[in-house]
């Protein structure tokens, strides 16, 4: 109940942006699962996966000295 009226009103609006936005993409899946080309599936399919994109992966090793200066500090 401390929320600012307008804060409120935004919020409301938004939820409407998101629902709106969740439904558009089920229905894409329903249309192109239904599709009998199979050429707009796997479209469709690489799009999603370049959406979600590579999760980050750390190579380098951790920086024991730099860690017990952070430590000190």
């Amino acid at each position: 109940m401390n929320m600012p009226i307008k804060t409120f009103w935004i919020f409301l609006e938004n939820i409407n942006r998101l629902l709106a936005e969740r439904d558009l993409r089920s229905l894409s899946v329903n249309t192109v699962s239904q599709s009998a080309d199979s050429e707009t599936y796997e479209k469709y399919k690489k799009g999603l996966l370049a959406e979600i994109g590579n999760t980050t992966q750390v190579k380098e090793k951790l920086d024991r000295a730099g860690l017990n200066q952070l430590k000190q500090m």
